[in-house]
């Protein structure tokens, strides 16, 4: 009889699988592609690495010449008096960057380039992170609401079993009422998870722009549990972590900022070359001129020293990012560890032991020797088993998911686990 009963008890899940492999499914990777498509995070941090590229092409270009014209002696007095005498110039004046300032403005903007890189990458893992937890999210609703599905359906068929044991007289009444309340109970967390369920799958929709989507989730990499590696494994990783990447080359930089603003400091020769047309006797002549500036009253000292100082403050932010990553990645770690072993402690031992005392308190029930206090309880120990297994995988997963977008890939992701 226990072998019908727990056969009834799961003809729903059962019914709900069938229907699933007969429907669209929506897997992780399916989904952060989606989301590749229409992020504004991405588009953003694709504009400003466009940007960048675009600075570092203006800071390599060269100066332009300069066209000079110029007419002397016209419109004076005497023989001045209209153009006949009057002389025409025409130079090209080029000036040139000495001191090292085209290099130094360009490895500035190259290293700001090399910056833009690693926030691109760092929106990337964001984005990829969000879209990963509010997936597994997702996935653990879904099973959850699953999980209180059966549970009302359990209730349901030990209240009509109750019914029928009260009806002649093998039962008090009080059984039934409990029963009765067992089951209410139930329906009310079916609700309650079937609301939560919704409100994941619509999170996870707006990640690519929709209110909603029609296809089933699929959940086999929600039930793929993976142990993460010894801590110190990454913790060597972290100093290529793109977030630092960043600040190491915004500090590179403005190390080349600094350069360029000492190198601002050297003058540079402005060199003119032209042609000199004489009217009056249809002659003409070379022009040629040299010209500096004198570095008398602005030597650029503030320039420099600001540069300078702001090369300290990038160097302070960046190791207080370290700081905040070593401890995110520090909790996530634990997190993750601990609740890997969670999760497999309760999928091999503690879940079959539960499923186990429900079989033994069902059985003693139908035959008389345990009160229906003994099911109720063993029924309860066994789904609040299997909740915890849930929150146990979706612990670590979500924390799986922080450490990977802490540092470079060194292992698959749940996506690359997929493909």
């Amino acid at each position: 009889m226990i072998k019908y009963f727990l056969s009834l008890a799961l003809l729903g899940a059962s019914s709900l699988a069938i229907a699933e492999e007969n429907t669209n499914k929506l897997d992780l990777v399916s989904a952060y592609q989606k989301t590749l498509k229409r992020s504004p995070i991405l588009k953003e941090a694709k504009s400003q690495l466009e940007i960048a590229i675009a600075e570092l092409e203006q800071a390599s270009a060269w100066l332009n010449p300069d066209f000079e014209f110029e007419m002397e002696n016209f419109n004076g007095s005497g023989q001045f008096s209209g153009t006949n005498v009057a002389e025409y110039t025409y130079s090209l004046s080029q000036k040139f960057e000495v001191g090292g300032k085209r290099t130094a403005r360009t490895e500035t903007a190259l290293k700001r380039l090399k910056a833009a890189e690693a926030d691109y990458i760092i929106a990337e893992r964001l984005v990829k992170k969000n879209v990963t937890i509010a997936y597994i999210n997702a996935v653990a609703a879904s099973q959850n609401l699953k999980l209180t599905e059966e549970q009302e359906y359990l209730a349901q068929t030990v209240l009509n079993t109750v019914k029928k044991r009260v009806e002649a007289a093998r039962e008090p009444e009080i059984q039934q009422r409990k029963a009765e309340v067992a089951y209410a109970t139930a329906s009310l967390k079916r609700q309650q998870m079937a609301r939560e369920a919704q409100l994941a799958r619509a999170e996870l929709a707006t990640f690519w722009g929709d209110s909603f989507f029609s296809e089933i989730l699929q959940t086999d990499t929600f039930f793929s549990p993976v142990a993460p590696e010894d801590y110190q494994f990454y913790e060597s990783k972290l100093a290529e972590a793109p977030q630092l990447r960043r600040y190491q080359s915004l500090i590179n930089a403005q190390k080349s900022e600094a350069d360029f603003e000492r190198a601002q400091n050297i003058p540079d020769p402005t060199f003119r070359l032209g042609v000199r047309d004489f009217n009056e006797n249809g002659e003409q002549a070379l022009v040629a001129g040299l010209s500096f500036p004198l570095p008398i009253f602005n030597r650029n000292g503030g320039n420099i020293r600001k540069a300078l100082s702001e090369i300290t403050v990038i160097e302070q932010q960046g190791q207080q990012a370290r700081l905040s990553l070593t401890q995110k990645l520090d909790e996530n770690w634990q997190t993750w560890q601990q609740a890997a072993q969670e999760s497999e402690r309760l999928q091999s031992s503690i879940i079959p032991s539960a499923e186990e005392a429900f079989k033994l308190a069902r059985e003693g029930y139908d035959k008389g020797r345990f009160p229906y206090l003994e099911v109720l309880d063993a029924q309860r120990t066994l789904f609040d088993a299997r909740a915890q297994y849930h929150d146990a995988l979706m612990r670590m997963h979500t924390s799986r998911a922080n450490v990977m977008a802490i540092i470079p890939d060194t292992q698959p992701s749940l996506t690359e686990l997929k493909e």
